[in-house]
């Protein structure tokens, strides 16, 4: 059923062969945001300066092993898997599995329990080499929240190739 809920993200690079790269090599490394949709009109982040401070803290991060970690005002640390789609585009779903948040006081990530003890999951799509789409995904229901408008993350140090192709120039908003 994942495979139907994706919003209008789409590459024809998007699968295995054209990124050419293991799944966990395809994901390594830091990712910064990139892109956000706003009204269904997707918005580079460098190009509005209050929306690159919002989201200029928010990072996720993936290793080799298949482990991940997400900066977003909280740390969530988990691991990710492959999924399958028709479609044959590399998609993961991410298990959150600890939850940390910054004590200022002792200068340092605490781990806490989740949040009624509910872990929040995502599903991310490659949608380059460089950027990835990512979603929060309710499992109880196998659908995603707010289908059509992603976070876009991008390869840190890179550029998006898909965002520079469907960004709206925010002049013409």
């Amino acid at each position: 059923m994942i495979a139907a809920l994706f919003c209008g993200c789409s590459s024809s690079q998007s699968d295995d062969e054209a990124l050419g790269a293991e799944p966990q090599r395809a994901l390594s490394g830091t990712w910064v945001v990139g892109g956000i949709y706003l009204d269904g009109k997707l918005i580079d982040v460098n190009d509005a300066e209050g929306i690159a401070s919002i989201y200029g803290n928010q990072l996720i991060t993936f290793d080799e092993e298949g482990n991940f970690s997400y900066l977003n005002l909280f740390l969530t640390e988990g691991s990710y898997s492959k999924i399958f789609r028709k479609d044959y585009k590399m998609t993961y779903l991410l298990k959150s599995e600890n939850f940390f948040r910054y004590d200022n006081d002792a200068e340092e990530f605490v781990e806490q329990p989740f949040y009624q003890g509910i872990k929040t999951q995502y599903i991310i799509s490659l949608l380059d080499e460089n950027t990835l789409a990512m979603w929060v995904y309710d499992e109880s229901t196998d659908t995603l929240k707010d289908e059509s408008e992603p976070i876009l993350y991008v390869r840190n140090g890179s550029t998006s190739s898909y965002i520079n192709k469907y960004k709206t120039d925010i002049n013409d908003w």
